[in-house]
């Protein structure tokens, strides 16, 4: 709904207006039932869009709608239009911007036309809100991103808005570092802001939160890019808005109000998991990945004897296999580095014992000191800056080994990944193949005029990867059942890999929160949104110190320090597997050794595992299909929980202890296809704890049933009076509490 009151036009959908003056600056943006404004000073001029514009030099300047000399305002069926002309600093220019009321949401549109060479388009931002006000002060200020799994940044104002450490800022590539199209800003339980970006075919785009130095408040762009970059001629329009709205709640409302339209994408073209087909059955009744590195005797032994151990199905996600160091000379993979013979003999005994295993290779980088680098020109393939130089990127802290980004739709990258494929499932009979990175890392924007996409933006490094594992599942087609995950969970790649490794369960241990704070706390927004359309598996959870790659430079000196041991924090590893649990992933166990296996002090640590796996099994119509729903408020206490960082790359004087208050017990509750509920429960504590579960009446005299690791267990029935579960969880355990008819 539009309206005009003297010099200021507004538009309202739902519960959110924004106005503009005649000018078309952006004057509010204030939520309708409760009137919080959500900008700071309603007299500031702001300007709803941003340009950086290139001239034939490649010199840079910006310029905003407070360079124009007009602004023609227009009403339409469901908003305003507004048209900008007279740009003082690009005169040829015209901007114009739709902002419209559709299905409760303010929907933006931009379009950009008159570019010439010497005002070429490079980067357009809509909306640009700057001089967003603090909702709230202190840990009732919340900033949700959607990065990989996703974060709520409590007391976001002091996390980033005022933490030089990082910029004040962050910015978010999609697809990619930006794993979903939404953001959301609120007060806890309070007034929130929703956005979502409805772009259903993986354009390129950036999402940036930005402190202003002058001010207490912050900036939230829209960055979009246009193909040809720079375009000099004819008109951009990014393909999708951007909309907008009020909420009241936290995340898993913005969450809830972003599935309503991500499910219907095409990413989820395959329907829920329980209804689908597709996917290896092998992969969906795994128990437990085991993530080991190096030849089969490293690798081998810890994973059969957990095997025996857990007594349920196992998958050996199997890294440094190859006769490459790590993260040196990809893709130079093959022969295995003990050789072919002794590698399949090594396949074949992991079959014989009931396990299946897949190999890492990455699904982005070339080693560029390779014999293959030189030998096949793949140079021409790799992504280009502007200038035409390749990007260089740097993993390994030992050897410096410099690998470059390729670019997905080249025919040579394709091929390259596609044959590496058809050699590990049709030569070596793997059970499939573990390819890195592209569910996680962004695009790099690739200028080399000779491949077959425009320059710069677009959604060409989507395409091209849909392509590529197409080649790849061509290559293996004689095998239906291989499987093909990849690390991170972006979803417009949801119905193109059979599972997603996400790791922000075991992100303290990586030393991911160094840099950005603790304040930083990660939630299942992946498992909100799309749980029970995507599988997903991973954690770091170890209870041995990280491994070192054999081929890498001799050390100087000692590799780890011996100031720590990692069975010194095993509440570590109760809660990134439970974090896990409760998120409904498959879980993961990394560097399992008999040595480990066999030690008296870890022998509770091996039994929470065996429990953990068998319980999840159990409930696998909630924890494998089931949709995510919000859990209940549980009164237990916080616990102080003691991550070890020490990764593979982490120098011994850089060893340290990271400190995280967690809830003593974790839940998440779920919908089976068939209507049941579950509340999946880990005491990550040594203490037990009560735990008190109030469920709608509608299920009032409904049966509850008790699953963990010795089994399902009917244990009554709720009231037909109210509907109230009340139980006690023991120390350092997990369970389900289903309720059905």
């Amino acid at each position: 709904m539009a309206a005009e009151h003297g010099d200021i036009q507004q538009v309202a959908s739902g519960d959110l207006a924004v106005e503009f003056d005649a000018g078309g600056r952006l004057r509010s943006l204030r939520r309708v039932s409760t009137g919080y404004e959500f900008l700071e000073d309603i007299a500031s001029v702001r300007s709803p869009w941003r340009l950086e514009l290139r001239d034939r030099a490649g010199r840079s300047r910006e310029i905003t709608a407070l360079d124009a000399c007009d602004c023609r305002i227009e009403y339409t069926g469901a908003g305003l239009r507004l048209i900008w002309t007279g740009l003082q600093r690009a005169p040829e220019i015209t901007v114009s911007a739709t902002v419209t009321s559709q299905d409760d949401l303010l929907h933006w549109r931009l379009t950009v036309e008159g570019m010439t060479p010497d005002a070429a388009l490079w980067r357009a931002d809509f909306p640009l809100l700057s001089g967003m006000r603090p909702i709230a002060s202190g840990d009732e200020e919340r900033l949700l991103l959607p990065r990989a799994g996703g974060y709520v940044i409590r007391d976001s104002s002091a996390a980033i808005f005022a933490n030089d450490v990082i910029g004040r800022r962050v910015s978010l590539a999609y697809p990619g570092g930006m794993t979903m199209q939404c953001i959301a800003y609120y007060r806890q339980r309070g007034d929130g802001l929703l956005a979502i970006i409805q772009d259903p075919h993986g354009y390129y785009k950036r999402l940036t939160v930005q402190g202003e130095l002058e001010a207490t408040g912050w900036t939230l762009a829209f960055e979009h890019f246009p193909e040809g970059m720079p375009q000099t001629a004819g008109r951009f329009a990014p393909p999708y808005p951007v909309a907008l709205a009020a909420f009241t709640g936290d995340w898993m409302d913005a969450a809830e109000r972003y599935r309503t339209w991500a499910i219907t994408q095409p990413w989820c073209c395959r329907g829920p998991l329980y209804a689908r087909d597709d996917l290896p059955r092998w992969l969906l009744e795994i128990g437990l990945w085991v993530w080991n590195r190096g030849c089969s005797d490293q690798v081998l032994p810890g994973a059969l004897q957990l095997h025996e151990r857990i007594d349920a199905p196992v998958a050996l996600d199997w890294y440094w296999w190859h006769q490459t160091p790590y993260d040196t000379y990809f893709p130079d993979y093959l022969p295995p580095r003990e050789g072919e013979t002794s590698f399949r003999a090594a396949i074949d005994h992991l079959h014989a014992q009931g396990l299946r295993a897949i190999v890492y290779v990455n699904g982005r980088l070339w080693g560029t000191g390779a014999p293959s680098w030189e030998a096949k020109q793949a140079h021409q393939a790799a992504c280009k800056q502007e200038n035409g130089d390749i990007y260089r990127e740097v993993y390994n802290v030992f050897n410096r080994a410099e690998m470059a980004p390729m670019c997905p739709t080249t025919a040579l990258w394709q091929t390259t990944l596609s044959s590496l494929a058809n050699e590990l499932v049709n030569r070596y009979g793997l059970d499939g193949v573990y390819i890195d990175q592209i569910g996680i890392s962004s695009p790099q924007l690739c200028f080399d005029p000779q491949h077959p996409h425009p320059l710069g933006g677009g959604n060409h490094w989507y395409q091209g990867y849909r392509q590529l594992i197409r080649r790849v599942r061509r290559a293996v087609q004689a095998h239906p059942d291989a499987m093909f995950p990849t690390e991170g969970s972006c979803e417009v790649y949801l119905d193109l890999f059979d599972a997603f490794l996400v790791l922000d369960n075991s992100f303290e241990r990586m030393g991911f929160y160094d840099r950005i704070g603790l304040n930083w706390e990660p939630v299942p927004l992946f498992a909100a949104v799309y749980h029970d359309h995507a599988l997903h598996f991973g954690s770091y959870a170890s209870l041995a110190p990280p491994p070192y790659d054999e081929l890498w430079p001799r050390p100087q000196s000692p590799i780890r320090s011996q100031r720590f041991d990692e069975r010194d924090f095993v509440d570590a590893f109760y809660a990134e597997l439970g974090r896990a649990f409760v998120a409904g992933a498959q879980p993961m166990v990394a560097n399992v050794h008999p040595e480990q296996l066999e030690d008296p002090r870890l022998q509770p640590h091996w039994r929470f595992l065996r429990d953990l796996v068998r319980t999840r099994l159990l409930a696998a119509p909630f924890l494998v299909y089931g949709r995510w729903l919000r859990p209940p408020d549980l009164d237990v206490p916080e616990i102080t929980v003691e991550f070890l960082v020490r990764g593979i790359y982490t120098p011994p004087d850089q060893e340290h202890v990271v400190r995280r208050h967690m809830p003593a017990v974790l839940a998440s509750q779920w919908a089976a296809p068939d209507g049941r509920r579950g509340l999946a429960l880990a005491n990550i504590s040594d203490h037990p704890h009560r735990i008190t579960w109030r469920i709608d009446d509608a299920h009032a005299g409904w049966r509850i049933y008790r699953i963990n690791g010795r089994g399902r267990t009917l244990v009554g029935r709720l009231g037909k009076a109210s509907a109230i579960y009340e139980g006690t969880i023991p120390a350092r355990a997990v369970e389900l509490i289903e309720i059905g008819p």
